[in-house]
């Protein structure tokens, strides 16, 4: 039999990769337990902590731009610069902003609320407005862009990419608005009274004073400020919700003081920091002037961080109700391929450091010719060190195609038609260090923009019609799996709620009077309904289960987001194992348990893959029920149950969750298996959570049974004893203060009494059973003709009830 070449070995942990900001947040569903400062705070101190770069004059030079004086652009105007700057010092609207500027820098209110209550008429609001006036009457001047600096906050502006209507990008304090063009003068429109992130290339962050600033003193303080967090976070979201953006600008005015910070996917860059105020030097009032004048009038889209490769469609605008349509290339002018866009986005991952992936359903042809195709369009930021997407593909299909395997015999594999390393116009790669001409920290790896375009076309897992489409696409996608494994030994190591799709008619339909060109999209019949599995990236080409690389690898993984969260940091040499790869949401608990730990000797085994295929199965009946029920008590009670096991800040907390929802599993989902049974009256779906639920908690047993050390007793993997080191470890802290050292010591004493009891008394118990434990590890392993049959029986049972053969047994 075949197999892939192996590529070259992947680290244990791909740089900046950050397992639950590949795609939780974006997947997270029920009711979220954290919040924005939550997630922040975590940001703050990890996606960050290594990433941000300061004093970048570079970064300013970019903003400012070079090019030639023209009509169009007046901020290269240096004579009409200096006079806007001596206005600014004489004109009563300038002057009184400065002044009360620089009043409550001095004041000694400390609360920003209580001097701005509202920014739409504080005396930042006032100098955006005067430059824009002074401009608009400058003699001959020509306005190529129409933006406008607009105070949100007080509003919560949504995300807005179409696939969660509740999901909220915060209160910036301005956002860089585009507008529509005014039918006379030059001076920008009202924007529209509903705005989302996609309006927004750049925000604005007030803070009252200078000590605010996100680069005060930073050489001595070696911790992120909150401050730059916050702004970071509203540049990750204009990633997020701003489509084809590569980066984004944020503009910090804090008292007296303002400085610019450019945002990609590596991290932060700061200029050094200026004066605002009466007395600054003219250079730094003159500085201001250019910002706000290249944001507001002068900047392309490129300039502002747009991707070179894609471009709006004739008549679509971003300020427009619906979703604008893009055309989409790889950037090369040798490029033959052309996509666009239909509609939202399929799934964007919310993720800052990391692949930033994007999916669309789009009509894809070449330019030579007048044939489109549906197709799914992926874009992402792959890391330099591996192997791109598209050659994996390649490279599957050769194993495929050497051992004479046709598409029927692996219906849940898809089928990639073309992709490759996206580039700029003059034919270069896009790169983070190419896009920033100056460098990356240290601890950030180059990544290289990258598409790949899918000929099968699908549907979310969520959106399923009947359980029997449900069953029979989530069979497929499991016996694929196995096959895969089995004979060539590619193992996926990303199994999630966002990369299998169920396959779909796709047709393309032409353009007519009433309606722009689209996708006539039906679903199959109910018995030949199949699903497929995507995103290869991580996917390792090792022969056998549980076969460890022997490659070492030194550096950084990002363990938060999507829920946001945690980066582990190494410098040192690991001997072995594939890495951490993989969305949290969706992890086996042991691998997630490696993550919370940061046990970077972890491997990824079938098992764990498995596993996660139950996980997106428990999610996904979630989400489609949820999808499906009313308001009232039960679904409020099943979103909060939901948003205990799917929503989360943090990695670690995700651990201690799955901790303490499996010992008792089938309480955990309990409001889930009522609706089934009583409300949507699926004795059969309601058989398949309960065979998961034991599944899962049965791992999980199972997890702990083989932590256990005969000589060394029981490790403090259950949520008790980790509770407990953890209250030994603040009591020997109090210790080191000086506060109660008699008590204390007694009380760890005791403690460390009682947890050598625990783990005696969980060694005595338990040992007896390592060999069952051992045995049921090995079961496992043939798990996928086991889940298989599950699903089947699911599908089946469903027809029959369809058919109306009688209520199908609850046993599969």
């Amino acid at each position: 039999m075949s197999r892939p070449d192996n590529q070259p070995s992947t680290p244990l942990v791909p740089a900046n990769f950050n397992p639950t900001t590949a795609g939780a947040q974006s997947l997270a569903i029920g009711k979220t337990l954290h919040t924005i400062a939550d997630y922040r705070s975590s940001f703050r101190t990890q996606d960050l902590s290594g990433s941000a770069l300061y004093d970048k004059q570079e970064v300013l030079h970019q903003l400012l731009g070079e090019a030639p004086l023209s009509p169009s652009c007046p901020s290269r105007d240096d004579s009409f610069i200096m006079d806007l700057v001596r206005k600014m010092k004489t004109d009563l609207a300038p002057v009184q902003a400065l002044q009360e500027i620089d009043r409550i820098e001095s004041s000694g209110l400390k609360e920003e609320g209580n001097m701005m209550p509202q920014l739409e008429d504080s005396p930042q609001a006032n100098l955006f407005e005067w430059i824009e006036s002074e401009v608009s009457q400058k003699p001959n001047v020509e306005r190529n862009y129409y933006r406008k600096f607009v105070s949100k906050d007080t509003v919560e502006i949504p995300i807005g990419d179409g696939n969660d209507a509740k999901a909220k990008a915060g209160k910036p304090d301005f956002a860089l608005v585009e507008v529509a063009q005014p039918a006379t003068g030059l001076v920008a429109k009202e924007p529209p009274s509903k705005i989302s992130m996609r309006h927004i290339p750049a925000v604005v962050e007030v803070k009252a004073k200078s000590r605010l600033s996100p680069i005060r003193a930073y050489k001595d303080i070696p911790d992120v400020k909150i401050e730059l967090a916050q702004g970071t976070d509203y540049g990750r979201l204009i990633l997020v919700g701003r489509p084809f953006q590569l980066f984004a600008y944020i503009m910090f005015i804090c008292g007296n003081t303002f400085c610019v910070a450019r945002v990609d996917r590596g991290g932060p860059s700061l200029t050094p920091s200026f004066k605002l105020a009466p007395d600054a030097e003219d250079t730094d009032l003159s500085l201001f002037i250019r910002i706000v004048l290249r944001l507001i009038w002068e900047m392309s889209p490129y300039e502002l961080g747009q991707d070179p490769s894609f471009a709006l469609l004739p008549g679509q605008t971003y300020h427009q109700d619906t979703w604008p349509r893009f055309r989409v290339t790889l950037g090369s002018p040798n490029s033959q391929d052309e996509w666009v866009t239909q509609g939202h986005p399929l799934f964007v991952s919310r993720s800052f450091i990391g692949r930033g992936t994007w999916v669309w359903r789009t009509l894809h042809n070449l330019k030579s010719s007048t044939v489109k195709q549906p197709a799914i369009l992926k874009t992402a930021w792959r890391t330099t060190s591996r192997k791109s997407e598209i050659a994996i593909y390649r490279d599957i299909k050769s194993a495929l195609d050497a051992d004479h395997v046709r598409a029927p015999q692996l219906p849940g594999m898809v089928a990639a038609s073309t992709g490759g390393d996206v580039c700029n116009l003059d034919g270069s790669v896009i790169s983070l260090t190419g896009l920033r001409q100056f460098g990356l920290p240290e601890t950030v790896h180059d990544r290289v923009l990258h598409r790949v375009s899918l000929s099968t076309f699908g549907k979310t897992l969520w959106e399923y019609s009947s359980l029997e489409e449900f069953g029979r696409a989530m069979a497929a996608v499991v016996k694929t799996h196995g096959i895969l494994f089995g004979r060539y030994g590619i193992l996926h190591r990303d199994i999630s709620a966002g990369n299998i799709l169920i396959k779909v008619n796709a047709t393309y339909r032409s353009a007519t009077n009433t309606a722009d060109e689209g996708i006539t999209q039906t679903d199959l019949p109910p018995n030949e309904a199949c699903g497929f599995l995507t995103d290869f990236e991580f996917a390792s080409f090792e022969a056998a289960v549980g076969s460890e690389s022997s490659d070492s690898t030194a550096g950084r993984v990002s363990v938060g987001e999507e829920s946001p969260g945690v980066v582990v940091k190494s410098n040192k040499t690991v001997p072995h194992g594939d890495g951490l790869t993989g969305t949290a949401l969706f992890m086996a608990t042991e691998k997630l348990k490696a993550a919370a730990k940061q046990d970077f000797t972890f491997v990824h085994k079938i098992e764990h893959d498995i596993e996660s295929f139950e996980w997106v199965i428990l999610y996904t009946i979630y989400r489609h029920s949820l999808r499906c029920m009313t308001t009232g008590r039960l679904r409020t009670s099943v979103e909060n149950e939901a948003g205990r096991l799917f929503s989360t800040s943090s990695i670690q907390s995700l651990y201690q969750r799955r901790c303490t929802a499996l010992p008792s599993f089938e309480e955990s989902i309990s409001n889930l298996l009522h609706y089934v049974t009583e409300e949507q009256q699926a004795p059969e779906l309601a058989s398949l959570l309960n065979q998961i639920s034991w599944d899962l908690r049965h791992r999980y047993e199972c997890m702990i049974m083989r932590a256990i050390e005969p000589n060394l007793g029981f490790h403090e993997d259950s949520a008790l004893i980790d509770h407990e080191l953890y209250e030994l470890d603040q009591a020997r802290k109090k210790r080191r203060l000086g506060t109660g050292q008699a008590a204390v010591d007694a009380q760890s004493k005791t403690m460390a009494m009682q947890i050598k009891e625990a783990a005696e008394e969980g060694r005595k118990a338990m040992v007896e059973g390592r060999k069952a434990a051992a045995d049921a590890l090995q079961e496992t392993l043939a798990g996928h003709t086991e889940l298989n049959m599950w699903l089947s029986g699911l599908a089946l049972a469903s027809s029959d009830r369809s058919k109306g053969k009688g209520k199908a047994s609850a046993q599969v």
